[in-house]
């Protein structure tokens, strides 16, 4: 797998992603934008239609990093799933989410460290592999908890190349498609499906917001402007769609299979 270390130069400069606390980060954010913003919107906009291809009808789904469980409410008003749950580390996180969807399971669960004893038919996980230090872990849990034949589908930054300062914030790695396949062959699963996306709207959308990144330590509360900006760009994301095709974008979606 590609080596971002060697990209970015000395780690021990910059403070680590795992030094985020990710119980502070959702607690000040109220789900404001980190489940709510143009990136995640886009990637659950992108999500749900993976999921429309390749979930079952009445399967279970999972969702690996669930956040304040908007993914898995808008995945449960589209398709009728007779078991949804949610893991996340983040205590916060999955308070929003038990007051937003009782009807779901959600577990506290680090998915390097853990797995539920049970099966799922899907499992989404979306920008969670990459903010985590031992991804290959991760995948080998979450391909345990994977039905046979049944679909993991993840989201992950796209290209070493791209390394930026917002990522030093974060992230731990950012893919190509060969880094993802060398992943799944540990957790024995196979790839199915690949693309990127992100080019060439969100790119320079991700460029301006390099020049001003909004720290973790700080609300990211937004106003009336705010808010209706972040829609506006969400809705001009939508253009990238037409260049799937080109190998860009900071963004590399995947689906694996379970033999």
């Amino acid at each position: 797998m590609t080596d971002t270390k060697e990209k970015i130069g000395d780690m021990s400069s910059r403070a680590l992603p795992s030094d985020v606390d990710w119980d502070v980060i959702w607690k000040r954010d109220a789900g404001n934008f980190l489940a709510g913003g143009p990136s995640t919107r886009t990637r659950i906009r992108l999500a749900l239609w993976m999921l429309k291809k390749y979930s079952k009808e009445n399967g279970s789904l999972l969702d690996v990093g669930c956040g304040s469980g908007l993914l898995l409410g808008l995945a449960a008003a589209k398709r009728h799933y007779a078991k949804i749950a949610g893991v996340d580390v983040a205590s916060a996180a999955l308070d929003l989410a038990r007051a937003s969807y009782p009807s779901f399971s959600f577990y506290e669960l680090d998915v390097q460290k853990q797995r539920l004893p049970e099966m799922f038919d899907t499992i989404i996980s979306l920008a969670t592999v990459d903010i985590i230090e031992d991804d290959k872990a991760a995948m080998r849990n979450m391909a345990a908890m994977l039905a046979p034949r049944g679909h993991l589908v993840i989201s992950v930054q796209h290209d070493p190349a791209y390394w930026n300062k917002l990522d030093d914030l974060r992230v731990w790695r950012r893919y190509s498609v060969r880094d993802i396949e060398d992943l799944a062959s540990t957790a024995e699963l196979r790839l199915v499906y690949q693309f990127s996306w992100g080019w060439p709207l969100y790119h320079w959308y991700y460029k301006m917001l390099e020049r001003h990144p909004v720290g973790m330590d700080q609300k990211s509360k937004k106003g009336f402007w705010e808010r209706t900006l972040a829609t506006i760009a969400y809705r001009l994301f939508f253009f990238d769609d037409l260049f799937t095709w080109s190998g860009k974008g900071r963004q590399l979606f995947a689906v694996f299979e379970k033999p």
